[in-house]
């Protein structure tokens, strides 16, 4: 097992109540930089009363969502055949097809990738994550969670039904050093959205008095039943395929 990440007696930390359950939930809206933060989980004062007409929406379409994160993903996999380039590859790829949509589309198309970010946010994915990646943070697991959707339809719908389903990925299966996450994914809506309106943090601001995100603010922990992912036997229960890559 990788223990570049590690506590200091090379087990991995299982957070807790006092690790997750307890701290500030990030508003996953934007960049780490320009994120809100909310420690109620009942919403944040930031942009509230920021709406027009045109900036609200219903959530995206699920099928109009991977419609065009699929299409982005057969551009850039037929061009990048280097994983470790791929992740600014599609972050353009999608930024372009944004932009020749209306602004609150991109609303719309963001509160979709919230909902798929939040639909991943489980115990069992968590700890397939630590395998491949080495990090156990709130935030490397967000990464993790957007990368996971910038792979696609089919690979965020294989790894949400079966965790292990991962280690058929080709940037996995050799095993080594993989990092799917890709902490700047979401930056193709933000930027796609001010290039059509010139407001730099306009999108943060549409999606915070959007009424869509309220039911979005109030996962807090992870679901699913929580385990000690330091624990080499469980591990190689719950996430055998993975467990062989990674761990023997």
């Amino acid at each position: 097992m990788r223990v570049g990440h590690l506590g200091q007696d090379g087990r991995a930390p299982t957070p807790g109540p006092g690790e997750i359950g307890r701290q500030p939930r990030r508003i996953a809206t934007g960049h780490r930089n320009s994120v809100a933060v909310c420690r109620s989980g009942a919403g944040c004062a930031a942009g509230v009363g920021y709406r027009r007409a045109w900036q609200t929406r219903a959530v995206m379409d699920a099928e109009e969502f991977w419609a065009l994160i699929d299409d982005a993903c057969a551009e850039v996999d037929a061009r990048e055949p280097d994983f470790d380039d791929r992740r600014d590859a599609i972050e353009r790829a999608c930024e372009e097809r944004l932009v020749g949509r209306a602004p609150a589309e991109i609303v719309g198309f963001s509160l979709r990738q919230w909902q798929l970010r939040d639909h991943a946010y489980r115990y069992d994915l968590w700890a397939a994550a630590f395998l491949i990646e080495g990090w156990w943070s709130d935030d490397g697991f967000m990464d993790f969670r957007d990368g996971l959707i910038s792979l696609g339809r089919n690979w965020y719908e294989r790894a949400l039904a079966d965790p292990d389903a991962l280690a058929d990925h080709p940037a996995v299966r050799d095993g080594g050093d993989v990092l799917i996450g890709n902490e700047d994914f979401n930056r193709a809506a933000h930027r796609a959205y001010q290039r059509l309106t010139g407001e730099p943090d306009g999108l943060n601001a549409a999606l915070e008095a959007s009424p869509e995100a309220v039911p979005l603010r109030v996962m807090t922990e992870p679901a699913g039943v929580r385990w000690d992912v330091a624990d080499g036997d469980e591990v190689r229960r719950r996430l055998p395929r993975l467990a062989g890559i990674f761990l023997d």
